[in-house]
């Protein structure tokens, strides 16, 4: 859950650049794709986000996250719990582990529930840096993350990936209770690991949408949409999703 911080406005305007500068480098990477087939798929995610501290500067951080596919067929769960150090008032660092079962659906003709599992274990490690300008209602967040991936089945490959996103909110009502809200994350891969990652651009989600805080600093429900472009040898899947999330922060 973000802490937020008044920053002066010129700083503001620098993160600002930064987070469109980080904007203009996915865009570019999705247009490198755009000549690309791709194969357009639905869904839905869902999403829980806890943050708060343990003691002093030490927070806990616990995601957790059901996905769909448009059947309502399970897609993935990702249950990510870590530990997190507060450098400064709006700055984090943490370290964590996740759990990502998945299940892929069978080629057509497909039949609901027909699914191949996957079990997938992550460490990640990240710095969240969340500025705000409370008198106008603006706040942002920059997310750096590592992540080194595991597969039970099959090779004993890691696959390691860092993932960026820059994350833009502005308050639309005078109570300052209801957002507009965006943002777009890009993933890399620094490497090959068995057949299922391979070295370069993996993927870019952007998202759009509101927010509504529901207990002041402490509950607040994000929807929207997502879209996400994975890119991959031949097809490009890009996936439609319908995203709705609670964040929950206590102190």
């Amino acid at each position: 859950m973000s802490v937020v911080i008044l920053v002066p406005r010129m700083r503001t305007l620098r993160l600002c650049c930064l987070a469109l500068a980080l904007f203009a480098v996915a865009a570019s990477s999705s247009t490198a794709h755009a000549q690309q087939a791709t194969d357009h798929r639905y869904g839905t995610w869902t999403g829980l986000f806890a943050h708060g501290p343990i003691k002093g500067d030490v927070w806990l951080w616990v995601d957790l996250q059901p996905r769909f596919y448009d059947s309502f067929e399970p897609q993935s769960v990702l249950v990510r719990p870590g530990i997190s150090w507060r450098a400064m008032p709006a700055l984090f660092a943490t370290l964590g582990y996740a759990w990502v079962p998945q299940w892929t659906q069978t080629p057509d003709p497909h039949e609901w529930g027909d699914i191949n599992y996957i079990d997938e274990h992550r460490i990640w490690e990240q710095l969240n840096y969340t500025p705000s300008d409370l008198a106008r209602g603006l706040s942002g967040q920059f997310r750096l993350r590592g992540e080194q991936r595991f597969r039970t089945a099959g090779p004993s490959d890691v696959g390691v990936r860092l993932r960026m996103m820059a994350r833009g909110q502005v308050a639309i009502d005078r109570a300052r209770n209801w957002f507009l809200i965006s943002w777009d994350e890009l993933f890399i891969a620094l490497n090959d690991a068995g057949t299922w990652q391979s070295s370069g651009f993996d993927q870019n989600r952007f998202f759009a949408g509101v927010g509504l805080q529901v207990v002041p600093a402490q509950l607040r429900l994000e929807f929207g949409y997502v879209n996400q472009w994975l890119f991959r040898a031949g097809t490009d899947p890009v996936n439609h999703i319908a995203s709705l999330t609670a964040y929950l922060n206590w102190q």
